[in-house]
C-alpha cells in the first residue's frame, strides 16, 4: 500500500493519533509478522492514463 501525504506535520500527527496507536498495537499483536515503513520525498511524478486526452505532470 502506498500512502501519499503532503505535509510533514500531517505525518507526525497521524503517527501520534490515539486511534492509530491502538490500531498499530492490534496489528502488531494479531495481524502482522513484519512490515516496513518508508518515508520519502517525491521530486517529480508523471502519470499516464489511456482514457485521458493528455499527460498529467505533478
Amino acid at each position: 500500500m502506498l500512502c501519499e501525504v503532503d505535509l510533514t506535520f500531517t505525518i507526525r500527527a497521524w503517527k501520534e493519533n490515539g486511534r492509530h496507536l491502538v490500531a498499530q498495537k492490534i496489528g502488531r499483536e494479531q495481524w502482522y509478522e513484519s512490515f516496513a515503513t518508508r518515508v520519502y520525498r517525491v521530486e517529480r511524478a508523471y502519470n499516464f492514463n489511456r482514457g485521458d486526452q493528455g499527460r498529467t505532470d505533478g
